[in-house]
């Protein structure tokens, strides 16, 4: 058995939010308007590039493509030299795409699911890309057709650099930094230094500013602030100065973002998904218990857990079951125990309620859902528990719930289950 790669040092930690967004815009960057400037750069002619009937080209005979995103890191030495050499994956997922333009689920696989590497045995999934030098992402690949039970149709490798790349062929985007930043890793090759206020980030102080999280917010101000990136950077790219840089787009997406799809594919699924509303891409991702082995820290996922999230963003096989939605309920009413009845309803429904408590800070006013989770399933499910109410997204990865309910004073007019 051929030896494993060497681990390696921290992590670049790219995030799903930052390159799921990625790929839509990347994808749609070959849409964008002035699609002879594509033609130019790759080759070839309109008639080659564009199929009669969308989507005939990138599905063929399928309803559905399930496309591996791989976020590839350079290593760095504790001088900050960067080197490739058995280089992991920092970031993994599945994107799920149907013909019908409608669907867009990303399924995300944590760097450290403990996994059957095909030929090396169980590690980390993320050492599957360094465990051969040629030859590695469809390592990968079996890999996570291993462990998810269902084929991989592409593979979508992104590079280290990939989003300050594409930012500088944009000529910077426009962002309002909340506040000052500064942080420094000489290992992981991160500076940051930006000032309050809004102000046109290159493609490095972009980087820093979605990778921020040295404050009191941590990770759940990191993904904020990447939305608001993705926003800013969606805008940017549709805009119509945009046009006369799109050569130097491309040039960077082409540079900085491999596919085994053909251009002609590629293409023909950014006119399939060229009106997508981003509201309704659907995110998950895999977990499990905290496992130990040789001394080294794994997330050991269950296999009917991964069945049952493949069959949801993968396959397209039917609603959210109950059990599967994690609710957190905080009562700000003026009822007292309406939020332990509610929670007690939800129960007897199977539903998994995660948590009952006061809501912080006192009475609400009205009653609010916040949606941790990118999924419109579970609004709908709820609202018609519940009722009409107030649905605010906050798509936080470190959230325990996926939806919050938070009970208002309205709470005792309105109509409610309990």
């Amino acid at each position: 058995m051929p030896d494993p790669a060497p681990r390696r040092g921290p992590s670049r930690g790219r995030r799903i939010f930052l390159y799921g967004s990625l790929f839509v815009l990347a994808v749609a960057t070959f849409f964008v308007a002035a699609l002879n400037e594509v033609i130019k750069e790759f080759g070839g002619t309109p008639y080659d590039l564009v199929p009669q009937t969308p989507g005939s080209r990138a599905f063929k005979e399928k309803d559905r493509l399930n496309i591996l995103c791989l976020g590839v890191d350079y290593n760095h030495d504790s001088k900050s030299m960067p080197f490739t050499k058995w280089a992991r994956t920092d970031t993994m997922f599945v994107v799920s795409v149907e013909k019908s333009g409608k669907i867009l689920n990303i399924l995300s696989i944590p760097r450290d699911v403990r996994a059957e590497i095909p030929g090396y045995g169980y590690d980390k999934i993320n050492a599957a890309y360094a465990m051969e030098e040629n030859g590695a992402r469809q390592l990968a690949r079996r890999t996570v057709e291993k462990l998810l039970g269902t084929p991989i149709d592409y593979v979508i490798v992104i590079k280290a650099y990939a989003a300050e790349r594409l930012v500088d062929a944009l000529g910077g985007v426009t962002v309002s930094v909340e506040k000052d930043m500064d942080y420094d890793d000489n290992w992981g090759n991160l500076h940051i230094h930006l000032k309050k206020g809004t102000q046109r980030l290159s493609g490095e102080q972009a980087v820093g500013f979605i990778r921020f999280r040295a404050d009191e917010e941590g990770d759940r101000g990191r993904i904020r602030r990447q939305q608001q990136f993705i926003n800013a950077l969606v805008t940017e790219a549709r805009s119509f100065e945009t046009l006369g840089k799109l050569t130097g787009i491309v040039r960077a997406v082409r540079d900085n973002v491999f596919t085994d799809m053909p251009f002609g594919s590629l293409v023909d699924l950014a006119l399939v998904y060229r009106g997508f509303d981003r509201k309704n891409m659907r995110t998950a991702k895999i977990d499990g218990d905290d496992a130990y082995y040789d001394g080294i820290a794994y997330i050991e996922p269950g296999e009917s857990e991964i069945k049952r999230l493949v069959a949801r963003m993968l396959k397209g096989d039917g609603r959210l079951g109950a059990a599967d939605i994690r609710l957190e309920i905080l009562n700000g009413s003026d009822v007292a125990g309406a939020a332990q009845k509610l929670g007690d309803y939800f129960s007897a429904k199977g539903y998994n309620v995660v948590r009952v408590a006061p809501a912080p800070e006192g009475e609400k006013a009205n009653t609010v859902m916040f949606a941790h989770r990118s999924d419109p399933d579970i609004a709908v499910r709820l609202t018609e528990e519940l009722g009409p109410l107030q649905v605010v997204p906050d798509p936080r990865q470190d959230a325990d719930a996926d939806v919050t309910i938070v009970l208002g004073r309205d709470w005792r007019t309105r109509r409610h289950p309990n």
